[in-house]
């Protein structure tokens, strides 16, 4: 038990994990986990402090960590998975200790106190070390319920050339498309686009200043939308993971200038040669310009430059990510496990409950809103 209590690893172990977990998940970090904790919990329900469960090798080499927090979700008080949510949640497991580490997790959640229900997710329906550990799980007993989320991530293959992603992919109408957009903005005032990456600009914070201010002046703050610089807690926690010069991620962010100004970005962070695009966020004081393709038409090529081969450009907007040429790869889904005891099973069983009934509900909204649609 006290290695489950136990929530410290060293550095040195973080790093020994992070060059045997698949490259897409490098940035799953000691130092991503800790600024999540340190910048958001407690708050919407979570509950500190972070535990890591880890699992080790034959050679008592650290394989993987399973970071995990109370959560109270869907009405219920459940162990869930930690950390960020975007780019997304997962495990980070030794690329070939998936099996022994997952069969080391599922025997330390069955003695786990805290809670009867575990929550994984949401993730990427196709993540190994999640699949994994459930499989783990349901041939132990215990009860899984899986919420599919109606959302496909898109992944970009980059070509090893700009001129040959621009002809094969983006094509000559399109091309002809983002040299309007580019000439209407020179008609109406000077325009700049700046690249800036948290390992060689000084003073990160001055460029997440910049994009709160403009996240501040979009339609998503406008509409109350969900913000990802704004507000104390996610200042802190990109402080918290940038400001450390040995952290693994790094961010790469392009800002465009509007007659001097700071109007739209793109944000972006590497883990290898993957880069996942997190945000694209603009000032409506230039909402009648298209800011988002001049800035990914300035991403791409230097993606290309830097030799990223992968672009994860995330979920939503299917129209505009199937333009820049992403492919849907993965859904993802929402893991709800429950312990094969007398807990467990009524937890389960609520659920199942809650469940049906909000379908219900559902089914009669739609019966109202077409008997008034009728009416009209």
């Amino acid at each position: 038990m006290s290695q489950i209590k136990e929530t410290k690893i060293s550095m040195k172990k973080w790093k020994d994990l992070r060059e045997t977990v698949c490259p897409g998940h490098e940035f799953m970090a000691h130092q991503w986990f800790n600024a999540w904790e340190k910048s958001f919990l407690p708050s919407d329900g979570w509950r500190a402090p972070l535990y890591n469960l880890k699992a080790f090798d034959r050679y008592g080499k650290l394989s993987g960590v399973l970071p995990l927090a109370v959560q109270v979700k869907f009405g219920f008080k459940l162990l869930a998975l930690g950390g960020y949510y975007f780019p997304f949640r997962s495990i980070p497991i030794a690329e070939d200790e998936y099996e022994s580490a997952c069969l080391m997790f599922a025997d330390m959640l069955d003695r786990f106190p805290k809670s009867s229900g575990l929550r994984l997710g949401p993730v990427q329906a196709n993540d190994k070390g999640v699949l994994c550990l459930v499989r783990m799980l349901a041939e132990k007993g215990w009860h899984l319920f899986p919420i599919k989320i109606p959302y496909m991530e898109f992944i970009l293959h980059l070509p090893d050339s700009y001129d040959t992603y621009k002809k094969e992919i983006l094509g000559k109408k399109y091309l002809k498309r983002l040299r309007y957009y580019t000439n209407k903005m020179k008609k109406h005032g000077t325009f700049a686009i700046k690249a800036f990456t948290s390992r060689d600009s000084e003073n990160f914070d001055e460029i997440l200043a910049i994009l709160q201010k403009i996240e501040s002046e979009s339609w998503l703050a406008a509409q109350g939308g969900v913000m990802k610089f704004m507000g104390r807690r996610n200042f802190d926690f990109w402080h918290r993971v940038f400001n450390d010069k040995n952290a693994p991620q790094s961010a790469k962010v392009w800002i465009l200038y509007f007659n001097q100004q700071p109007v739209s970005f793109l944000f972006t962070i590497d883990s290898g040669a993957c880069r996942y695009a997190l945000a694209q966020s603009y000032s409506l004081s230039v909402s009648a310009f298209s800011t988002g393709p001049i800035l990914y038409s300035q991403a791409m090529e230097d993606s290309i430059a830097d030799k990223i081969s992968i672009i994860n450009l995330g979920i939503g907007d299917e129209h505009f990510k199937r333009q820049w040429g992403g492919i849907p790869e993965s859904s993802q889904v929402d893991w709800l496990a429950f312990r094969p005891d007398f807990g467990g099973r009524l937890l389960y069983s609520l659920i199942l409950a809650k469940t049906k009934i909000d379908k219900f509900r559902q089914y009669i909204k739609k019966i109202k809103a077409a008997k008034k649609g009728g009416r009209k």
